[in-house]
């Protein structure tokens, strides 16, 4: 956690091995640039949950949070649930008593609001056990 720690680097960090191949082409790892975003799908997801699955899922983070000993590791999350939602960012930094929201953490790739599913939300699923 100390910032003059040793780290991965990205310019200079683990690179594959580009191998030749018979047909000319070379071998190596592509991953789609779909891959770098991080947040839409848990931007749907949560915003697809009711408003008490929603109460649940910040409670959720503020517990486990308010265990973290080092501030700086609960400010870089709610930073990070900015780009999710930002109700919910809200929720969590007045849990966790912080005096104001942080700069949202930046994002690799632009978050995009996908379309609500209904079928995500548990409740909507219950049977009626009484």
């Amino acid at each position: 956690l100390q910032p003059d720690t040793p780290r991965a680097s990205t310019t200079q960090g683990f690179r594959h091995f580009a191998e030749r191949l018979a047909d000319d082409g070379a071998k190596g790892r592509m991953r789609p640039e779909s891959f770098a975003d991080h947040y839409s799908q848990a931007r749907m997801f949560f915003r697809s949950q009711s408003e008490i699955e929603q109460a649940q899922m910040a409670s959720a983070q503020v517990f486990e949070l308010s265990k973290v000993e080092t501030e700086r590791v609960r400010v870089a999350v709610v930073a990070q649930l900015l780009n999710v939602d930002e109700h919910l960012a809200q929720r969590v930094a007045d849990g966790l008593g912080l005096p104001e929201l942080p700069a949202a953490f930046p994002a690799a790739a632009p978050v995009q609001d996908l379309p609500l599913s209904p079928a995500l939300r548990i409740i909507d699923r219950m049977r009626p056990t009484l």
